[in-house]
């Protein structure tokens, strides 16, 4: 009798639950195609700034060497090298600033998508200091987030992190580099990125922090290579969701077009600039020269990346 019940009950609510799925069917479409959509908007605004910065480059060869132009009336005109690789990928998600205020903040693509991931989140933090804010606050937010951090010239995390999370913080007094070696003078210990996702078991992670002075070149050029053209890698996706990372140049640092041929080896693998912010202080408090800036970069070649709805990219 009461599976007739059962049965019945049912029967009466066919109509509403057939249009309780079609709903969630719609929004869920809904979703895919608004997200295509923009991530499709996107891609055309990126790829109108790689021509500019192109044609740019071929009619200003001369000026090659300039990355920070003086106040020159001779000059054709006045930019930075910043003005050639602007970031220019909108971010299809939503766009927030996690950490503090000032240098120590970062821009996170799609930050509703990790608060609300169900598995692991992983993150690297490569470049500690002493302000360690913005772990703190993906930690806050996202249950599901561990973070492992790396750096030489600190012994632990910054105050932020100095309770709370034991089991979902990992600190390690190594600096990242292009390729393994030990420093026997500063008795240090300099891992690759492949080398530490290697001895961590670590296939795949979400995001990746990086503020190492300069030594962001050789690292990242060493990780990206491998995924290049008859390198080991060749066809695979670069393992990383999203990379975070300040850019210092100094006044005189690579010509731009060398500068170019770094920053498009990360645009070859997929990876596309959606935020940009200066740090001021390098010009208030240092030289006067805008030498770094943050950029947000995402993976849009990247089938396990808690950002897209679809594991179908360009």
């Amino acid at each position: 009798m009461r599976g007739s019940y059962t049965i019945f009950i049912l029967y009466l609510l066919t109509p509403f639950l057939n249009t309780w799925w079609r709903r969630f069917i719609s929004v869920t479409s809904n979703l895919y195609a608004g997200e295509l959509a923009r991530a499709a908007i996107s891609e055309t605004s990126w790829a109108k700034s790689v021509r500019q910065r192109h044609n740019w480059m071929e009619k200003n060869n001369d000026y090659d060497h300039i990355l920070f132009t003086p106040r020159d009336e001779s000059l054709r005109f006045w930019y930075t090298l910043w003005d050639l690789f602007p970031a220019t990928y909108s971010c299809p998600w939503d766009l927030q600033r996690i950490g503090r205020l000032g240098d120590g903040g970062k821009w996170i693509c799609g930050m509703s998508k990790y608060e609300s991931l169900q598995r692991p989140l992983r993150v690297y933090s490569f470049g500690v200091g002493g302000d360690s804010s913005f772990e703190a606050e993906m930690l806050n937010r996202s249950s599901s987030a561990e973070v492992w951090g790396f750096d030489d010239s600190v012994d632990g995390w910054g105050s932020d992190l100095e309770t709370g999370f034991p089991n979902r913080t990992h600190f390690f007094k190594t600096a990242v580099a292009g390729y393994d070696f030990y420093d026997e003078s500063d008795k240090t210990e300099f891992l690759s990125i492949e080398s530490i996702m290697s001895k961590l078991g670590h296939d795949y992670v979400d995001i990746i922090k990086m503020d190492i002075e300069g030594d962001e070149f050789p690292t990242i050029e060493s990780f990206f290579k491998d995924f290049e053209r008859g390198e080991k890698y060749e066809g695979k996706e670069v393992p990383v969701g999203q990379l975070v990372i300040e850019i210092h140049v100094p006044d005189k640092g690579p010509r731009i077009t060398q500068f170019a041929e770094w920053w498009e080896r990360l645009e070859r693998s997929g990876m596309r600039p959606a935020m940009s912010e200066a740090n001021y202080l390098a010009v208030t408090v240092g030289d006067g020269k805008p030498c770094c800036v943050e950029y947000t970069w995402i993976n849009t070649k990247d089938s396990r990346s808690a950002l897209w709805t679809q594991k179908e990219r360009f």
